[in-house]
């Protein structure tokens, strides 16, 4: 598991993008439940973080052509998307998001 932020960081209903090496991740706090995708739209490499967020929905909105993600599962639910955003696993340690996510050789 990697330390991506402080829970202080992340506030109730809200979104950060965190860079973690090479990856760059979107984490959301939905009832201090910690959701963590890949930041980057998979139709067109737009920042998630940058989106809107529907809490009751669990879904993150593109914000350039406004393509949808299931926050639990990263499957994209409406076009232009087609294919899905990878999602990682949280847990709060502490006041600490750890994400299990692998680290890619350079």
């Amino acid at each position: 598991m990697i330390d991506v932020a402080s829970i202080d960081d992340l506030g109730l209903g809200q979104m950060l993008k965190v860079n973690v090496g090479e990856s760059i991740l979107c984490l959301i706090n939905i009832d201090n439940k910690i959701y963590v995708l890949d930041d980057r739209c998979s139709h067109a490499d737009f920042s998630l973080s940058e989106g809107t967020l529907d809490i009751a929905a669990k879904e993150v909105e593109c914000p350039k052509h406004g393509a949808l993600f299931d926050i639990e599962t990263g499957n994209a639910l409406c076009l232009p998307a087609t294919r899905p955003v990878e999602t990682y696993n949280a847990h709060i340690v502490g006041d600490r998001i750890m994400v299990e996510i692998e680290q890619r050789d350079t």
